[in-house]
């Protein structure tokens, strides 16, 4: 099958920071013979910077590793208003481009969210084409912007994009979620059971460095992704206090990523030695960064905003790289501590944090192993790119062959 996926914020291979669910998917579907292209801004949202020039084009196409990327022009941005113009402009964009674009048509088109113009624009792009659209949902918009308190429920803003949500969801052939316990919020605003699938997110598991940890002798634990405000990574910096008052500053805390909170981060880190803040590294770089950690640490905001699953990417990275995982975060799955392959701890609580820092610091190194090697298999099992590209082949396959006359 002819693949499209429409995901604002993909990156391509070799970027700092940002999310890699397409990219792997992308790579697994095209070793499973089929062709697929992804479009997306060449603006890249997470370092605020173009990361390709298209030298006065409105887009342009490169082909890496066997997928077809289609890079459109947007404007930059750095406040709210200009994020929102951007948003505006991939969506008007992306279905112009791709009635350009040479080649046969899709079978399917995929739209990711978290924003739901780019997934508007897929179902455009599919429409015109004849093709099946599979509507994708990492986030729950609008319903995080309220949850975090970034937005009223009453707002405008968010009356409109619930209407527009409740639209995708009905019109959509079929839905993707990686959020493992959200069913109730699809079936509530319109999407069918029927179509409702649950696909999270990967690991890549080849090619995994040797663990270099150990040789300093002292337990180091890893955080590597976005420093957000859903993140809530505060509640490390507190516990790495904790763990200082308590005469434990033999623990070494790194935190490595990019976003808006990483300035205030590194500022409170300062004066703890045994905590440093570090910016983004290249997604390839980040096997190697885990190989030379004791365990990984899985830290989200005490938000409702989770009480309906989550599947990070950073937390399939632990697992694959056999980290055991200290997860803090208030939500109906933990699949690190389920898989008997890391720590639970109370969310927003500092101390618990330090706690469960200080037990698996205590642990031996072959306990540790242990846990990090369950955590190894389960990934194997249900999150490699490969399993989870078999999954996404089925649902593309139903797409392709459903009657879209109901869903014009």
């Amino acid at each position: 099958m002819r693949l499209w996926i429409v995901n604002h914020y993909a990156l391509p291979p070799g970027a700092t920071g940002g999310p890699t669910r397409h990219l792997g998917l992308s790579r697994a579907l095209r070793d499973r013979g089929h062709e697929v292209t992804i479009l997306a801004s060449v603006f890249d949202h997470y370092a605020r910077r173009h990361h390709r020039q298209l030298d006065g084009d409105s887009w342009r196409v490169e082909e890496i590793d066997g997928v077809r990327y289609v890079w459109i022009a947007t404007p930059p941005y750095g406040s709210t208003v200009r994020r929102v113009v951007n948003m505006t402009a991939f969506a008007a964009r992306a279905p112009r481009v791709a009635r350009q674009l040479p080649g046969p048509p899709p079978d399917v088109v995929i739209g990711s969210s978290p924003h739901l113009l780019a997934p508007l624009a897929a179902k455009r792009i599919a429409r015109s084409h004849r093709a099946g659209f599979v509507l994708e949902v990492r986030d729950l918009w609008p319903q995080s912007l309220v949850d975090l308190g970034e937005l009223s429920a009453r707002h405008p803003a968010v009356l409109a994009l619930e209407r527009l949500e409740g639209h995708l969801y009905r019109t959509a052939d079929e839905l993707v979620t990686v959020l493992p316990a959200a069913d109730g919020h699809f079936l509530e605003r319109g999407a069918s059971s029927d179509h409702l699938h649950v696909i999270p997110n990967g690991v890549e598991l080849t090619d995994r460095p040797t663990p270099t940890a150990h040789r300093s002798g002292r337990f180091t634990a890893v955080y590597a992704g976005t420093m957000g405000l859903a993140n809530g990574l505060g509640l490390v910096i507190d516990a790495a206090d904790v763990l200082r008052m308590r005469g434990r500053d033999d623990i070494d805390i790194r935190l490595v990523g990019s976003g808006p909170e990483q300035a205030g981060l590194r500022a409170r880190a300062a004066a703890l030695a045994h905590v440093s803040v570090e910016d983004a590294i290249p997604a390839e770089e980040v096997p190697q960064l885990l190989a030379s950690a004791d365990a990984g640490l899985l830290v989200l905001r005490d938000s409702p905003v989770f009480r309906r699953g989550i599947s990070p990417t950073k937390l399939f990275d632990y697992l694959g790289a056999g980290l055991p995982v200290i997860t803090s975060v208030r939500s109906p799955s933990d699949v690190a501590a389920d898989a008997g392959a890391g720590l639970r701890a109370e969310p927003g609580n500092a101390e618990s944090l330090a706690d469960a820092l200080e037990t698996l610091a205590g642990m031996s190194r072959a306990e540790r192993e242990r846990m990090g090697a369950r955590g190894r298999a389960h990934a194997e099992s249900h999150h490699s790119f490969a399993a989870l590209a078999e999954q996404y082949e089925m649902v593309a396959k139903r797409a392709a062959g459903s009657d879209r006359e109901r869903v014009r």
